[in-house]
């Protein structure tokens, strides 16, 4: 999970504290078993403490939230993975460097007797790959 920003905002972010004056972006999406909210979590793991992390616009879709960053209208939390593209062709920027882990998975699930099927197989392969990918880069 982190933080994404136009690369056009003013003033440049560069000190999470920066964020008290910034619209905050939520993603409803990522949510946590304890109801902390994603930007209650990255902000105290950026350290920083008395901020009202609820404020802001709220996205039921990670890609209208990420939009709206884009847009310039704030500042997103997000997943990192599916704000991938947009960063890597600049439509974002990650202001800061921190990014925190999140406590779910997913999970290849399928009955014992088709697990080794071919395509079965050729898809959990891909599956894997995919994602091994994803943590390399």
């Amino acid at each position: 999970m982190s933080t994404c920003a136009s690369p056009q905002a003013e003033p440049a972010l560069k000190r999470p504290e920066d964020l008290r004056t910034r619209v905050l972006i939520q993603d409803d999406t990522i949510y946590f078993d304890d109801e902390t909210s994603a930007w209650d979590r990255w902000l105290a793991g950026a350290g920083v403490a008395d901020m009202e992390a609820s404020r802001g616009p709220r996205f039921s879709h990670a890609a209208l939230a990420l939009d709206a960053a884009a847009d310039g209208l704030g500042v997103a939390i997000s997943l990192t993975v599916l704000a991938k593209s947009a960063l890597a062709t600049g439509r974002l920027v990650m202001p800061f460097e921190l990014t925190l882990p999140l406590a779910f998975a997913y999970y290849i699930v399928c009955p014992d007797a088709g697990a080794d099927k071919p395509g079965v197989r050729a898809f959990r392969d891909w599956l894997i790959e995919e994602a091994a990918r994803d943590l390399a880069a």
